[in-house]
């Protein structure tokens, strides 16, 4: 039997990890093959891996424009580029561009490909499965990939499944998917979650009507920066160059009539960082526009056993007070999202710090208060 030339084995052997590879080099933005060629080999010498001819290139280009789904890759002439192309590019008259949305995973296993959106709904499906269905795992093991025990057959397979392809890593960016609830969430057009990762991707703004609490729905243009998601709901954040430009967050299922534009002027540089620096002040996702506050809740005996062993924020205390109750302190610039965490609590639940949030609940009671035994 005829065997294959020991190079050739080698680049079918290398292939998944040089297709991710030529994905990152899309990324940066439209290229010609003979560029695109030559900064894929630098890459693939970096690793140690063997190079590949203009023949190669062709044949992988046409592989992932079939099979990365939304992430296509396109050909393209020079008068459809968005942007003119450096000087040095005059002479070639075709490039190729990522359309893609999200980022590209290899698969470890075979030279396949899935995306943020689809290992999201990985998670959030196995997650939503484990909430109701409990059976014993498969031959007494543990479920894989961050599950639950316990978590039923198909989660189960959903979490197998996760680890089998070689996510685990590329999964950790999503922790906050686990925190799925049994509670639908706010029903949000998946179709502005997609224009918003294309946003992000090709460094474009996007135009929206976005309705705030109480209010009517309001035009506006943004910059998103990073989508992220808290109990299941996904919210992203954009640079507002309106009258106080500065870094907001918004609900995607508020968001409608979203169409993507060019990128705004005068946005400035490291927000990503900035969001995740934000977010590590975060109350249970939400980041208030001030600095981080000290706050003080006594909870009841009866309330104390619900917020066991979890965490709120920075500089995390507790004590244990004489009557079975827990006086739970820590710091967050999101101490709007607290003073409206603590009245789901109702009288189990008191708020002692800050001042001002204090005042807040105190009138907000009252005001219920009233509500309630005026006449009807």
């Amino acid at each position: 039997m005829p065997t294959m030339p020991a190079h050739r084995v080698s680049l079918h052997a290398t292939r998944s990890r040089r297709l991710a590879l030529m994905a990152e080099v899309l990324s940066d933005g439209p290229q010609p093959s003979e560029v695109l060629l030559a900064a894929l080999n630098r890459r693939l010498r970096h690793e140690g891996m063997p190079t590949i001819a203009a023949r190669m290139l062709q044949f992988d280009l046409r592989w992932l424009a079939c099979q990365i789904g939304g992430a296509q890759i396109t050909r393209i002439s020079r008068a459809a580029l968005r942007d003119p192309p450096p000087a040095s590019w005059r002479k070639h008259r075709w490039f190729y561009r990522l359309d893609g949305t999200e980022n590209v995973f290899p698969v470890t296993n075979a030279p396949n490909f899935i995306t943020d959106i689809e290992l999201i709904a990985l998670k959030v499906a196995r997650r939503l499965l484990a909430i109701h269905r409990k059976a014993p795992p498969l031959h007494g093991r543990r479920s894989v990939a961050g599950g639950d025990d316990d978590a039923g057959l198909l989660a189960d397979a959903l979490g197998r499944l996760v680890d089998r392809m070689g996510l685990t890593e590329a999964s950790k960016n999503h922790e906050d998917v686990a925190g799925v609830t049994q509670f639908a969430p706010q029903t949000y057009d998946p179709i502005v979650l997609v224009e918003i990762f294309r946003a992000i991707r090709l460094g474009q703004s996007i135009a929206m009507h976005y309705r705030a609490i109480a209010l009517e729905p309001q035009p506006m243009r943004v910059q998103p920066i990073s989508v992220v998601f808290h109990e299941a709901e996904p919210y992203f954040w954009a640079w507002d160059p309106s009258v106080q430009p500065s870094l907001r967050q918004y609900k995607v299922a508020r968001a409608s009539d979203i169409s993507r534009r060019d990128g705004l002027s005068g946005v400035p540089t490291g927000l990503a960082l900035e969001v995740r620096l934000r977010r590590m002040n975060a109350f249970r996702g939400y980041t208030g526009e001030g600095k981080p506050q000290r706050v003080s809740i006594r909870f009841s005996p009866i309330a104390a056993k619900q917020i066991e062993g979890r965490s709120y924020g920075s500089s995390q205390g507790s004590a244990v007070l004489p009557d079975g109750g827990v006086r739970l302190t820590f710091r967050t610039a999101g101490v709007e999202a607290v003073q409206r965490w603590v009245l789901r609590f109702g009288k189990e639940a008191v708020l002692e710090e800050p001042a001002s949030a204090v005042a807040w609940v105190r009138d907000n009671l009252q005001a219920a208060l009233k509500a309630y035994t005026k006449p009807s």
